[in-house]
């Protein structure tokens, strides 16, 4: 699968830009680093049990359950004493210092791993736009609930035990690498509630897992190897077409229509090449192996070059696999903790949002601005968590994860890295683009467009949404933007909406509620877990439901093609029949 997003960068900004850019590099150490603390939750199973032993000999004869009632838990928050910050010293309570700058901080964070994780962009251009962009909102809607419902419920039965107990059960290290809840789940369930989480936590990291080692491997292959070490042509610009070497997009410098045409591809579409069929039709009946050249004089060597790229990449993911072993062992061995990968490692990616963001979103944006803007934002980030966490934390040296990871050094270095990046990249941009009217800006985005695979091109792609182009157009940035359409609608107003619900609606009735009430608690807890199990019910209904009217769809489709089939057939021995007759 081709690195569409890596794609863009490359088309648009060149080379430079396209390798500086591998910003998703650093949200796998990301994950191997929490990975370490899920390592560090199996390698302890029977930690929860070591440490229960505390509370069992202290409720001994007694049930468990009433320490994770909601009674329980309500007392138990009432009467533990919070941290700096917190309105009239209580935990129930929405107005809190820490949380107001731990929930921007998250924001940012997870607004930039998820715009600049490949695994991400390869998951998303794997569906079509329209389909892709409302999944993706109901999936962020789905994904939200769940942290919320599990972290509220498995924090505050931790609490619920430990002020019973008169002590924390956990070390301030266990608590920051993220055992509270399978420690939580076992106490309450026995080894049922460890299983559930050894499991939940082994799906998430086979799945987050696959998903980045394909990733890496995408950019390995595509990204470097294709464009850097083995090009299919040497001198091909980002905007050549692999087969002929001519030019995809119209140059700036005006020429007669005669020239324009002679001067730009005008290759026959792999779609319509009788020979490809052929070669298609000996692949899949067997009768080709690897080791042989394919028949067709126009697409046959670049076809073999694409079975090259896939034999490539399915050893680069064995090796990638391999190499997570040794990386991972360095970063257990290194001792930080699952709260610092988190927080921490995860806002040195905010910088490159907003360059990443301008190079599909701004015509103006060019290599140097990206790259220095990329650069000097990171650089920003880790000065502000740095500055931060030596100045207004105490003693840098000795508590180093705890103080680069506090509330104060994260908005520094999060705000800071994005702000930097921001400015330097538009005021870069500015002093360097040649953009200087609306056609240039036209050729811009028709940049985007000429990654049109030769073998599998835009219009067999979104064979559908393209009817109405005729056969040998190429396509343009304007089909495009007219076809999708319905789907930047849905986008903007989804965005939208859900911006002003979780920045402004929710946070608006959270804050507006001082300490909380008995009935008000249980009712935040009520509908975290409704939403909760509404998004559960969704996942686990809906997909299955969609694939049975797809593959219903797809029946009644090639029924009607064949009916029609059938009747051309009818219609033409019946004109065969008449013509003999006379």
């Amino acid at each position: 699968m081709y690195n569409l997003f890596s794609q863009i960068i490359y088309s648009r900004l060149e080379k430079p830009a396209h390798i500086r850019l591998l910003a998703n590099l650093v949200t796998i150490m990301s994950l191997i680093l929490a990975a370490k603390a899920a390592l560090d939750v199996f390698r302890k199973r029977h930690f929860g049990r070591i440490c229960s032993a505390y509370p069992c000999v202290y409720l001994e004869g007694t049930e468990k359950s009433p320490l994770t009632s909601q009674e329980s838990m309500y007392n138990a928050m009432k009467c533990i004493k919070v941290p700096e910050g917190n309105y009239n010293d209580s935990l129930l309570t929405f107005r809190s210092r820490s949380g107001f700058i731990y929930g921007l901080v998250l924001f940012f964070m997870a607004t930039s791993i998820s715009f600049c994780d490949q695994a991400n962009w390869q998951s998303r251009i794997a569906a079509k736009p329209a389909q892709g962009v409302l999944g993706f909102i109901i999936s962020a809607y789905i994904w939200f609930s769940i942290p919320m419902a599990i972290s509220l419920t498995a924090s505050m039965s931790y609490l619920s035990m430990s002020y019973k107990n008169g002590t924390h059960l956990l070390t301030d290290f266990d608590i920051d690498s993220g055992f509270i809840t399978p420690y939580v789940m076992e106490e309450i369930m026995g080894s049922t509630g460890g299983l559930f989480v050894d499991t939940a936590v082994t799906m998430a990291l086979m799945s987050t897992g696959s998903g980045e080692v394909m990733a890496v491997s995408s950019i390995l292959v595509y990204d470097i190897y294709k464009t850097y070490i083995n090009p299919f042509r040497k001198t091909a610009t980002p905007t050549c077409c692999q087969l002929c070497g001519k030019e995809k997009v119209s140059p700036i410098i005006k020429k007669t229509e005669a020239e324009e045409i002679q001067q730009l591809c005008a290759c026959v579409s792999a779609d319509n090449c009788k020979d490809c069929a052929d070669d298609i039709m000996l692949l899949i009946e067997g009768k080709k192996s690897y080791d042989l050249r394919y028949n067709c004089q126009i697409h046959g060597l670049y076809r073999h070059y694409e079975d090259l790229l896939i034999d490539r990449k399915g050893w680069c993911i064995v090796w990638v696999t391999i190499a997570i072993v040794p990386y991972g062992l360095i970063i257990i061995s290194s001792g930080v903790n699952l709260n610092w990968a988190v927080f921490t490692m995860q806002s040195l990616i905010s910088p490159f949002l907003t360059p990443l963001l301008l190079t599909i979103a701004w015509s103006k944006s060019t290599s140097a601005g990206v790259i220095a803007g990329s650069v000097t934002g990171l650089v920003a980030a880790i000065a502000g968590i740095l500055i931060v966490a030596g100045t207004v934390y105490s003693d840098l040296k000795n508590n180093f994860l705890k103080n680069t990871s506090s509330d104060y050094s994260l908005l520094a270095g999060t705000v800071s890295g994005i702000v930097v990046s921001l400015v330097v990249t538009v005021v870069v941009s500015l002093a360097t683009n040649k953009v200087k009217n609306s056609d240039e800006s036209e050729r811009e985005w028709e940049k985007t467009v000429s990654i049109d695979n030769p073998l599998n091109s835009w219009k067999r792609l979104y064979k559908e949404e393209l009817s109405f182009v005729p056969t040998g157009t190429r396509i343009t940035s304007q089909h495009m933007a007219h076809i999708f359409r319905s789907a930047r609608l849905v986008a903007y107003i989804g965005g939208g909406f859900s911006l002003l619900l979780f920045i402004v609606i929710l946070p608006s009735i959270m804050l507006s509620f001082e300490v909380l009430s008995y009935d008000q608690f249980t009712g935040f807890l009520k509908f975290t877990q409704v939403w909760c199990m509404i998004a559960a019910a969704f996942a686990i209904v809906v997909p299955p439901i969609e694939e049975i009217i797809q593959i219903l769809r797809e029946i009644k489709k090639n029924k009607t093609e064949k009916n029609l089939k059938h009747d051309g057939s009818l219609q033409a021995n019946d004109q065969y029949g008449q013509s003999s007759r006379l």
